[in-house]
């Protein structure tokens, strides 16, 4: 989503990327958000990154989002072990 140099967003936002030129009044839930340096942003925000050019403004708090990390299953090693004997057998 993009907010340009003379718009305003007022509400709650949810997307991928989030890049504001302009103005935004709300909460925001995205990966990643860029505040350039006529943005301004007026609110709690929840992102994986985050960036703000010199001149950008952040009022509110803002929550780190965890990157996605792979889940790992373990192997049964006795499984395992039965499917070589079967095979040596």
């Amino acid at each position: 989503m993009t907010i340009g140099v003379s718009g305003h967003f007022k509400g709650d936002i949810k997307a991928k990327r989030v890049l504001v030129s302009g103005r935004l009044d709300g909460k925001v839930d995205a990966d990643y958000i860029e505040i350039v340096a006529s943005g301004q942003v007026n609110g709690d925000i929840r992102v994986r990154e985050l960036a703000i050019e010199s001149g950008g403004q952040f009022i509110g708090a803002s929550h780190v989002k965890k990157h996605d990390t792979p889940v790992l299953t373990p192997v049964d090693a006795s499984a395992e072990a039965d499917s070589s004997d079967r095979a040596a057998g």
